[in-house]
């Protein structure tokens, strides 16, 4: 006679949020080579002496060209997954693939780790992620006429101030650098769902993402990508927070030496262990100009 009961050989997985941070921003135009423990950048600035000779008896004024460094620590990061021939034999009873499931929370734990330090950096550890960098300026939306800065409370005509100040904010501190001119708006998944289903008035079919679309390609950003990611939906301080700024390697990049790799297999007698390792720096950022952080939805 065979069994009533049918044992499912498929194990549903726990559903975990996405990590964005490598989708959200480029890798550094290079890297340094695994087991280096800092990543220098230079910078380089022009400007221009007192005047411009209009005799070819005097040479007037001298172009001077100043190189300044820019340092960021690189640290591992370790890992392991073990499991015991007890642990192997009682899965493999229960259809269990015990070292593969192992494995896998091994890779995600680096992986938390490494999203978490690009977007928010390690100060520890002496790492700088996207948010609280040096440079990038950050602030926090202003309050509606309920007195909230929440959007859930404000009005469509307040959220889209929210992201026409932004977007005019980046324009006026590039100063019409169209290198640095933003490329990418980045929000939490529950902010670009208000944007995307909120109309801007009962009047209009029109959303508030589609106005933002609009009210980018007026300034000449048309190509700007709107973009959601689970990270923005906290700060580290329960407030949601946004950013525009524009993905290219030489504005800002992530510093990863060494992507996540497993070791051998160390078997001792009855119990196996794999480590897994990484090397990473967050973020080497050379124009924080180009990049300007709101908080507070």
């Amino acid at each position: 006679m065979c069994s009533s009961d049918l044992v499912s050989a498929v194990i549903t997985q726990q559903p975990l949020a996405d990590l964005t941070s490598m989708s959200a921003i480029p890798l550094a135009v290079d890297q340094p080579q695994p087991f280096q423990e800092v990543y220098t950048w230079k910078t380089q600035t022009w400007t221009k002496g007192g005047r411009i000779s209009r005799s070819y008896k005097d040479l007037g004024t001298r172009g001077d060209i100043q190189v300044q460094k820019n340092s960021q620590n690189v640290v591992p990061y370790i890992g392991h997954a073990s499991w015991g021939l007890d642990d192997l034999s009682r899965a493999a009873l229960g259809n269990v693939p015990l070292p593969a499931l192992e494995l896998q929370g091994a890779l995600r734990a680096i992986s938390e780790q490494l999203n978490s330090d690009n977007w928010f950096g390690d100060s520890a550890q002496g790492i700088s992620g996207l948010y609280g960098a040096t440079g990038v300026t950050t602030s926090a939306v202003a309050n509606g006429v309920s007195g909230s800065p929440l959007w859930a409370n404000k009005t469509p005509d307040e959220i889209e101030a929210d992201c026409t100040e932004l977007i005019n904010a980046v324009v006026e501190a590039v100063k019409g650098k169209g290198a640095l001119l933003p490329n990418r708006l980045a929000l939490s998944v529950a902010s670009y769902s208000k944007l995307a289903t909120t109309a801007r008035s009962q009047l209009s079919s029109m959303t508030i993402l589609q106005f933002v679309q609009q009210a980018l390609e007026s300034v000449g950003m048309g190509g700007v990508e709107i973009t959601k990611h689970p990270e923005l939906a906290d700060n580290g301080s329960g407030s949601k927070w946004m950013v525009l700024y524009r993905y290219d390697p030489q504005v800002m990049g992530r510093i990863m030496p060494l992507a996540p790799t497993f070791l051998p297999p160390d078997i001792e007698s009855t119990y196996i262990t794999q480590a897994l390792h990484a090397q990473g720096g967050g973020l080497n950022i050379r124009y924080p100009v180009a990049i300007q952080i709101r908080t507070g939805m």
